[in-house]
């Protein structure tokens, strides 16, 4: 279930820990998760207009376990034309540079990003509503005709704080138990500021970070922060949280965003099948 559940004030860090943990992460000394080199190429290749499909091959071949995941989301149903892709160089030719750029970063995510043990259902369940929020963003940003690459970035790395958070406790604990409230209830605190350094330690656009930091900002007035707010309220009414419509009507960031009631409703409807699309990938 997202959010993971958790009672709040059930149960406190261990002061030290919290200390140490906190001024890490005010002076962002967190061992942030790295960009696989292999995604590193393919977001920096891709981005020119002359990019090298060979290139984006290459540091496939380097990278077995990107290389298959790339293949199995290339064959999903979401891609999957008329015949299977067999290779990487059929992948890479059928995804083409954007589809490539949203894929490298959610297989890191999915592979090296999203790791913490002891929580991994916890993390799991993120990461699945952060897939969620990822395709509901990039449909509004199709409603829009905004950027959907930006919308579909900020939205899957939303909440990649939450694992930076029970990483970063971890560590700082150096192995002793923490209570599980505990830790997720600092997760909810810190998991957008955190986030927002991740993306910009991956050097991803700047906007994409400020829509991470700020999406649970009260009124969020940047069209990226409002798309990915709304965004997480439609995924969690797909996952299983209900959100009637006038509900979404009345959030700011529709407000903001000028969405028509018709076109919110015809989000809302199609949210369970982007919900779907999501453990599909």
């Amino acid at each position: 279930m997202y959010p993971p559940t958790f009672t709040r004030g059930a149960s406190q860090l261990p002061l030290d820990v919290d200390r140490e943990f906190t001024t890490k992460a005010e002076r962002l000394e967190l061992e942030l998760p790295v960009l696989p080199e292999a995604s590193a190429t393919i977001l920096s290749e891709t981005a020119k207009t002359d990019w090298s499909a060979a290139k984006v091959v290459d540091a496939l071949k380097r990278d077995a376990a990107l290389a298959a995941h790339l293949l199995r989301i290339a064959n999903s149903p979401a891609f999957c034309g008329a015949s299977p892709v067999v290779s990487i160089q059929q992948a890479v030719t059928r995804l083409g540079a954007s589809h490539l750029r949203q894929l490298a970063v959610v297989i890191a995510c999915e592979t090296r990003a999203f790791e913490a043990p002891g929580f991994e259902a916890d993390v799991r369940a993120v990461f699945r509503h952060s897939l969620a929020v990822a395709l509901c963003a990039r449909e509004i940003a199709r409603q829009r005709r905004a950027n959907v690459e930006a919308a579909f970035l900020a939205g899957l790395l939303h909440d990649l704080g939450w694992p930076v958070v029970i990483q970063g406790l971890s560590r700082v604990a150096r192995g002793v138990p923490l209570p599980r409230d505990a830790v997720l209830e600092r997760a909810e605190q810190l998991h957008a500021s955190l986030g927002g350094a991740v993306a910009r330690a991956w050097k991803l656009p700047e906007a994409v970070a400020l829509a991470i930091v700020g999406h649970h900002d009260a009124a969020p007035d940047d069209p990226l922060t409002a798309t990915v707010a709304f965004a997480d309220a439609l995924a969690q009414h797909a996952g299983g949280v209900p959100w009637p419509e006038e509900r979404l009507l009345a959030l700011p960031a529709t407000r903001s965003l000028n969405l028509y009631p018709d076109v919110v409703e015809g989000l809302a409807k199609k949210s369970p099948e982007l919900w779907a699309e999501a453990a599909q990938w």
